[in-house]
């Protein structure tokens, strides 16, 4: 009995029929020449299968939330001269 694989070469492509254009989606390795994998987890990367060459997506670091009150600490405290 043969598995069944299911063809996915239709979705690296975006085309506009309206200007008549075909656009590929994946990206080609700096390397290689290859057609490079998009993975998500752990982190958002592109990897190339046949080479090793990975380019790891850079993320926009995420902003703390801003504190309500500042709270005065014991060793700003201590940090301070004392007055005479």
């Amino acid at each position: 009995m043969t598995k069944q694989v299911k063809a996915r070469a239709h979705t690296w492509y975006e085309v506009d029929y309206n200007s008549g254009t075909i656009r590929f989606l994946r990206r080609f390795c700096p390397r290689c020449g290859s057609v490079m994998a998009h993975h998500k987890v752990p982190v958002p990367r592109w990897h190339c299968g046949k080479c090793g060459y990975t380019i790891f997506e850079v993320q926009a670091p995420e902003k703390p939330a801003a504190p309500a009150q500042a709270k005065s600490s014991a060793r700003s405290r201590r940090a301070q001269p004392k007055s005479q």
